[in-house]
């Protein structure tokens, strides 16, 4: 989904006018408050402009140091840091400030001008903080374009695999369709509003065991007609993958706004549907009607793709704004995933799990890349990373992929980007988007399951009973 606030549903994320916290749109951990972490933190973040603006450096400084332990040590957050530290003069915190912000592997734009950086650039620690993060940013995949999309106005937004006869499906949100694209690559409509009647379309999850093709679709100004009584509704689609039909429809009845986005699924046929809107996580399941929630509103901003462990009792949930929070299905207890503080997470959409392995398609970052990540034995904190593919002609601005063995396909240059927060078209390029193929190291993928720690309290089944993350995997 698109990063700009507004323009669909994953990507609801606020906007931020100062200089100071440009990219800082995340908050404070969930916990026993009133109020949601994100409507703390809007406050935290406003004390900490105020003292910046005003000039009150240290109050800045400290403000910026009290935000770092509640969002998991935004590399963004650190760089900002490290300008105010410079100007206090205290060289030794800056440059250790710095040295988060350069590991990010992230470019941070106007936060590296600042003239305050500019003098730390001077000093030799800072020069080799430089040298050791440009060493760090090569990326370590190789691609090549699979096959390539014939309209330019799809905005391509998620891609299955049928095994069946090497078909992808790709579905649209501009055109409100499901294409197909043949093992040769020829490209026809699949599902169109015509068949069945959608609003845009999202995520796209198919169980090939059960011959069903899930769908969620949403109402957003990208995908005309739009009409402003359509805002705020969406809903979760079950289709016969043969005959084209609709076998069941599931939305929920609250009077709120919604915007189902991403999903994945569980080997019992249910799916997990992330509201990028509302922030709730929910369950659909076949004979079942409405939703079961799994993380009510208000622990989560920006949620995007679930992925499940292989014993399916952990569910991991990108926040865009945030990182990763960790649910165990057992009991629905949220926490979040643990990383080193110059790993990036958020801007997370596309995510995949295998084994001890995490995927991740990183748009709401500069640059947008791939991500590759190794979980611990307990599947409880990323042990290490690195950029897979980023700074690639052609990459645009992807979006959601899946794994076939060792290769990840997924969808570049998706078109999110040629268009405004209404749904306007902006002047960007006009190529279609493509599906590309990175191969990933074999030893990356090895299928391994989360020790007894990562398995929560509970030893019964988990809500989605066999629920498997090779769901998100073909082949």
């Amino acid at each position: 989904m698109q990063r700009s606030p507004g323009s669909a549903p994953s990507r609801l994320v606020p906007s931020s006018a100062t200089w100071l916290l440009f990219a800082i749109t995340l908050a404070s951990p969930a916990g026993k408050c009133d109020e949601p972490w994100f409507t703390q933190f809007e406050h935290e973040r406003s004390l900490a402009n105020a003292a910046c603006q005003e000039k009150r450096y240290e109050a800045c400084a400290e403000g910026l140091r009290n935000l770092l332990p509640l969002v998991d040590g935004r590399p963004d957050i650190q760089c900002v840091l490290a300008a105010v530290q410079a100007r206090l003069g205290d060289q030794e915190a800056a440059a250790n400030s710095f040295r988060v912000c350069a590991r990010s592997q992230l470019n941070f734009g106007a936060l590296m001008s600042l003239t305050s950086l500019q003098t730390l650039r001077a000093l030799p620690a800072v020069a080799a903080i430089e040298r050791d993060g440009t060493r760090r940013s090569v990326p370590h995949g190789e691609h090549r374009v699979h096959f390539k999309l014939t309209d330019p106005d799809l905005i391509a937004e998620d891609i299955a695999y049928d095994a069946t006869d090497g078909s992808f499906l790709v579905s649209s949100v501009r055109q409100r369709k499901i294409v197909r694209v043949d093992a040769n690559g020829v490209v026809s409509d699949f599902v169109t509003s015509a068949r069945i009647p959608t609003w845009g379309l999202f995520a796209l999850v198919l169980d090939s065991r059960r011959q069903v093709l899930w769908a969620s679709t949403a109402a957003v100004p990208h995908s005309p007609p739009y009409s402003s009584a359509d805002d705020g509704h969406s809903a979760v689609l079950r289709i016969d993958l043969r005959s084209r039909t609709l076998l069941g429809r599931y939305e929920l009845d609250d009077g709120k706004a919604h915007a189902f986005g991403d999903m994945t699924l569980g080997l019992d046929g249910s799916v997990f549907v992330a509201d990028g809107r509302g922030g709730g996580v929910y369950a659909a399941r076949a004979g079942h009607q409405g939703l079961e929630v799994i993380v009510p509103p208000g622990n989560l901003r920006s949620p995007q793709t679930p992925a499940l462990s292989a014993d399916g009792r952990l569910l991991l949930v990108p926040d865009y704004t945030r990182g990763i929070a960790l649910v165990r299905l057992s009991n629905h207890e949220l926490t979040w995933l643990q990383h080193t503080p110059e790993l990036a997470l958020f801007g997370l959409d596309g995510f995949y799990w295998r084994g001890h392995t995490l995927i991740g398609v990183q748009n709401g970052t500069t640059p947008e890349r791939i991500l590759v990540m190794s979980l611990s034995t307990d599947c409880t904190r990323v042990t290490s990373w690195h950029v897979a593919l980023a700074q690639v002609s052609g990459l645009g601005d992807p979006t959601h992929g899946l794994l076939r063995g060792r290769d990840f396909y997924f969808l570049a240059n998706s078109g999110w980007d040629r268009f405004d927060d209404d749904g306007k078209p902006s002047g960007g390029g006009t190529a279609a988007a493509e599906i590309w193929r990175l191969q990933l190291p074999a030893d990356v993928l090895a299928p391994a399951a989360c020790g007894a720690q990562a398995t929560g309290r509970g030893n019964g089944p988990s809500p989605a009973g066999a629920a498997s993350a090779r769901s998100a995997e073909i082949g």
